[in-house]
């Protein structure tokens, strides 16, 4: 985490925090294609009143709203590419230790 300015741990006016996460493929995600992941983040007002957030996909039109605040909440969606090619190179010198030009 970065971006508190101040050191007191609390949020503050034109302060941006930045938070980085990450998330390690299984085989069943690879064998899918694709993963999907969302976070949330809570925090305390002034008042003390929990509130919270979900994150939102910007490329997804669908613009599900999951918590009704009228924000978006999409999941995001993250293709992981598969490529089906196989290429097999196999290379080998023939050596005719005894000179009959055949392989024993």
């Amino acid at each position: 985490m970065s971006g508190d300015a101040d050191g007191d741990g609390k949020l503050g006016q034109n302060e941006l925090w930045i938070f980085n996460a990450s998330l390690p493929l299984d085989q069943n995600m690879v064998d899918l294609g694709y993963f999907e992941n969302q976070a949330i983040v809570y925090g305390v007002d002034p008042q003390n009143i929990t509130i919270s957030d979900i994150s939102d996909d910007p490329t997804d039109n669908t613009d599900v709203d999951i918590n009704n605040d009228g924000d978006p909440d999409d999941i995001t969606h993250t293709d992981i590419p598969q490529h089906a090619d196989l290429i097999l190179l196999k290379e080998g010198h023939f050596n005719d230790e005894n000179g009959n030009a055949w392989r024993t």
